[in-house]
């Protein structure tokens, strides 16, 4: 037995294994030391790697030690079963571990109490979709920790408090926990509690839009993992930095930190690790232009989700069903988007977990010109205003408000986004913001007084941030808009009754006998945009209804 703890202290996690099964099989059954030793071979094997079979002698020690009426000794063992058990994404096996160490705690509040209530808490709230359960379990263990001398016990309820604050979509009083958990576990030099804090502040970073900070703090959780010689510490680590990296436009660095990844996860026996990093590794190839090679990553991820549960594939579907659309395969994105907003339906409304499912369903909406499921995203996504969520909240706002006609929204919404991705350093969303801006000085029935040179400058300002960041497909779309707008300019001049490009475009189909409901379908607009569009033409050509315009278009060779 002292031969197997020496190798775990050395971090030797299979030779420490392996002399805990030699003890093991010599031992008697009633050797006071067996639970002990039930539980080194759970440790050593869980830093192995092998964690079913630390799931297995966990379970083993708690059942001797109920056989021994140590009930916390037995809730302990419950609570590192169900420790194993989540890191294999095995969620019910998970579940009826941390309730079975519940049910073996000691009525006074201890320790373990704070550690079974946390792990719980996470499982509801991150695994399960559970959000408001998971936070009040949370929120419980906090106080009790408090309660209690341990530093780092309160540290680790802290990180699980703001890590659940956080998803329950109150992003600066989780950030604010987070920050707190950090500094305690720093201070008692516990680098997987550090490590832990760093991968949620790096997550909660992003959803602000925050790219830069996000990325220091990856880089500090790979430091932490680093010194924890814990290979599950590694499971997202340089995925993230691969995110990080390819958001600010490095994308050698990307490449790099997914190399790495890909080495770290294959080494794992959960299947999360992996499809995230096929997730990430898809969606990076989007973003350079590489359709075809990131359906494929996409589509091996969205595979291995499906088998984690509902409560995991609502986060990652929407990747999927975005860059089908973004590809123009249709069918296949209207069933995806169809797919997500049903596993929306089943979750609390406002939490983190529906924020990205609802930002990719509008941009996916929006580039199918599906306008009714548009509509139907705009009030979810009030509740994360000022977020990124693969997309900046408040474009997104902007862009459905626009193709609504409700143009005084979407220059506010748009704006706001612009001022955000700015102050914040997120070049790929600026990129965005500024194309829909461009449409928006475009798209109003009398446009202002040098509308088109002022879509032309903030489409060229939005290809050379793109660009600038290698972002391929973003780009390829500025330009062809880009290309659109020159020959539409030279035109202008020609235009009778100085209709613009849209009123000519509305003409010709009014002459073609289409109502407007017809002519907004035909041309992703709102009816009401139509009808303001057929107001200034009507105004501005003195016809007096439709017929006219019909004849006044014939007359000029419009139709």
């Amino acid at each position: 037995m002292r031969a197997a703890q020496a190798a775990l202290s050395t971090y030797a996690a299979e030779e420490s294994a392996a002399h805990a099964r030699r003890a093991l099989a010599v031992m008697g059954a009633d050797d006071t030391r067996r639970g002990e030793l039930l539980t080194l071979l759970g440790e050593a094997t869980l830093l192995a790697g092998a964690e079913q079979e630390a799931a297995a002698a966990f379970d083993a020690a708690r059942l001797w030690f109920v056989t021994h009426d140590d009930r916390r000794a037995a809730a302990h063992s419950a609570w590192q079963a169900g420790l194993a058990w989540t890191r294999i994404e095995a969620h019910a096996q998970a579940r009826a571990a941390f309730e079975q160490a519940l049910a073996s705690l000691p009525d006074a509040p201890c320790a373990e109490t704070v550690q079974v209530l946390t792990a719980l808490a996470t499982l509801l709230a991150v695994s399960l979709g559970r959000v408001p359960e998971g936070v009040a379990l949370a929120e419980e263990a906090l106080t009790l920790a408090r309660r209690l001398p341990e530093p780092l016990l309160e540290a680790a309820a802290a990180r699980t408090a703001g890590t659940l604050r956080v998803r329950a979509n109150d992003l600066d009083g989780g950030i604010a926990l987070l920050e707190a958990a950090l500094a305690a576990a720093i201070a008692q030099d516990d680098p997987v509690e550090a490590a832990e804090c760093c991968a949620h502040l790096a997550m909660a970073q992003i959803w602000r839009g925050d790219c830069v900070r996000s990325l220091a703090f990856s880089y500090r959780r790979l430091e932490f993992a680093e010194r924890s010689h814990d290979p599950y510490q590694f499971r997202h680590v340089y995925t993230m930095l691969a995110i990080g990296t390819c958001l600010l436009g490095r994308w050698s660095e990307a490449d790099a930190w997914l190399a790495r990844a890909q080495e770290a996860v294959a080494r794992l026996a959960s299947p999360e690790p992996l499809a995230f990093f096929h997730l990430v590794r898809g969606y990076a190839a989007w973003l350079r232009g590489a359709g075809e090679t990131a359906l494929t990553d996409l589509r091996a991820a969205i595979t291995a989700f499906r088998t984690m549960g509902e409560g995991t594939l609502v986060w990652y579907l929407g990747v999927l069903g975005f860059v089908q659309a973004a590809l123009g395969r249709r069918a296949e994105a209207l069933a995806t988007m169809d797919e997500l907003e049903a596993l929306i339906a089943r979750l609390p409304a406002g939490t983190m977990p529906t924020a990205e499912p609802w930002c990719h369903l509008a941009a996916a909406a929006l580039r199918l010109g599906d306008r009714d499921r548009a509509r139907r995203c705009y009030a979810p996504l009030r509740a994360f205003t000022g977020q990124v969520h693969d997309f900046s909240v408040d474009g997104l706002m902007g862009a459905i408000a626009l193709r609504e006609g409700e143009f005084a929204a979407a220059e506010a919404h748009l704006m706001q986004a612009l001022h955000l991705s700015r102050t914040r350093g997120c070049g790929l969303e600026e990129g965005r913001v500024l194309a829909d801006l461009a449409e928006l000085e475009l798209a109003r029935p009398s446009p202002r007084p040098g509308a088109r040179s002022r879509a032309h400058e903030l489409l060229t300002r939005a290809l050379v941030t793109l660009e600038g960041l290698g972002m391929a497909a973003e780009a390829a779309r500025v330009r062809e808009r880009l290309a659109s707008l020159v020959p539409s300019a030279q035109r202008a001049e020609g235009l009778p009754a100085g209709l613009s490009r849209r009123e000519m475009e509305v003409l010709r189909l009014v002459a073609a006998g289409l109502s407007n409901r017809q002519i907004a379908e035909r041309l992703s607009l709102s009816e009401k945009t139509v009808a303001n569009h057929l107001t200034s033409i009507l105004t501005k050509t003195g016809c007096g209804n439709r017929a006219a315009a019909t004849a006044f278009a014939v007359r000029h060779g419009l139709a």
